[in-house]
């Protein structure tokens, strides 16, 4: 079952192949790269139901590219795997969400279909976590669904970190209790309630209050005025934002065309 991993050095997604390294440890392969590249995971160091779940997200169908006939697929939402050119030989792949489509009449070259639409994309993590970028639809690969039928190995490996998980579990409700962890023994005494409520009061004090005034009063009136401008602002920002992408998008196209000519 072919498998792309989302490696934990780069955080990059990369083709990849996974065997078994011992009973507790799986080691990922990477297609391509030598075996000093290899990633080996312990099931021990999977301490709980989360690290589970986060480990198991790192692995996923490989994404495909998608082909110029194909770009309708790639609509506002879409979740996207994207080439990142980190230097002019080393191209890596991170997911993104598309944000908004160029949309340009495709053209035929030698009975070719050829898409010259631009894509503005939020990258979800990588070195342009966060931003946004023009892409052509070359860069762009449509992620996959991920199946219920996992790979026969890793289903494997995650119910050893499982079992293990409950094994310390059931430890931890099997200890007898003793009368350090009786719970009266535990519970707090009169004294240090209060100290714990003095220190919540002080706390309090330091901390930014929610505050309630009728409508009409002065105060009411300067925190209304306060919010409009901060909406106002925002607002105009959005607008200011969205209006550079698209003037980016238009000049990417344009480029382009000139390099194709």
């Amino acid at each position: 079952m072919a498998l792309e991993f989302r490696s934990q050095m780069d955080d990059a997604w990369y083709d990849a192949r996974i065997v078994m390294d011992g009973y507790d440890c799986l080691r990922v392969k990477f297609i391509g790269f030598p075996d000093d590249h290899d990633e080996v995971f312990d099931a021990n160091n999977l301490t709980s139901f989360k690290d589970i779940a986060e480990f198991r997200r790192r692995f996923r169908p490989v994404s495909v590219q998608v082909q110029d006939n194909e770009c309708s697929q790639v609509a506002k939402g879409t979740l996207v795997c994207v080439a990142h050119a980190v230097c002019p030989d080393d191209r890596r792949f991170y997911d993104a969400v598309v944000y908004k489509v160029l949309h340009e009449e495709h053209r035929f070259v030698k009975g070719e279909e050829e898409c010259p639409c631009s894509f503005i994309l939020f990258w979800r993590h990588g070195p342009k976590a966060g931003c946004l970028t023009v892409q052509d639809l070359e860069n762009i690969c449509r992620v996959q669904p991920r199946r219920s039928k996992m790979n026969p190995l890793l289903t494997s490996f995650l119910e050893t970190a499982r079992e293990k998980i409950e094994i310390t579990l059931s430890k931890i409700c099997a200890t007898p209790h003793e009368p350090a962890y009786d719970e009266k023994a535990c519970r707090p005494s009169v004294s240090q309630r209060l100290k714990q409520k003095q220190q919540q009061s002080r706390r309090s004090e330091t901390m930014n209050e929610l505050k309630v005034f009728a409508s009409g009063t002065e105060e009411y009136k300067k925190g209304k005025l306060r919010k409009d401008l901060f909406w106002e602002f925002a607002n105009h920002q959005c607008q200011l934002h969205q209006r550079l992408l698209i003037e980016e998008g238009r000049i990417w196209h344009l480029s382009n065309a000139m390099r194709k000519r």
